[in-house]
């Protein structure tokens, strides 16, 4: 609601970050065959430690939840944890799992949260399933916004064969592709 994303980085940096949070986001979904094995992986305690009231600087802290609430009006199940490079929040929405992550400086850097083929906007399910993908079965969706942009990663299933798709900005791309096992 009347959200943006700050930042102070140059577009290239920007870039770099996109592509290196799409990598990451990409590698957990290669190996999950159901929603529900991501959403246990998403379950998962991180290993930081919990952030405490006597925190670095309570005022970064404040900013990221200020920024945090904003955001998320209507989560549940939220939990603070920090470590050296700054502040995470996860939260569950709608029976969701996700995560927000915040720099150092208590400025937002990225959300993320994986969800069924049934949360998916129904004009990216319809894009998807009609372009090459219609015996396809959608089996997880991750999508991640940061610095203006959203992403969906898209894991889909033949039950022969499995993609992991990229959608951006209009255009769809295969990130990865391998055989059942």
């Amino acid at each position: 609601p009347g959200f943006s994303f700050e930042s102070n980085l140059k577009p290239l940096s920007m870039k770099k970050i996109m592509i290196t949070i799409g990598i990451l986001a990409a590698v957990p979904l290669a190996g999950l065959a159901q929603t529900a094995v991501l959403n246990k992986a998403l379950e998962q305690e991180p290993e930081i430690i919990v952030v405490k009231e006597n925190s670095r600087n309570p005022l970064l802290r404040i900013r990221a939840e200020k920024i945090f609430n904003d955001l998320h009006c209507d989560v549940e199940n939220v939990k603070w944890y920090e470590d050296k490079n700054g502040y995470f929040a996860y939260y569950t929405h709608e029976g969701n799992r996700g995560h927000t992550y915040f720099n150092k400086k208590g400025r937002l850097m990225y959300d993320a949260i994986a969800y069924q083929e049934k949360s998916l906007a129904p004009n990216l399910r319809d894009w998807v399933k009609s372009t090459f993908y219609n015996d396809y079965r959608i089996t997880n969706v991750l999508e991640v916004r940061g610095f203006g942009h959203k992403v969906h990663f898209v894991q889909i299933t033949d039950g022969r064969t499995w993609k992991n798709l990229k959608l951006q900005d209009g255009e769809m791309q295969i990130v990865r592709e391998f055989l059942a096992r």
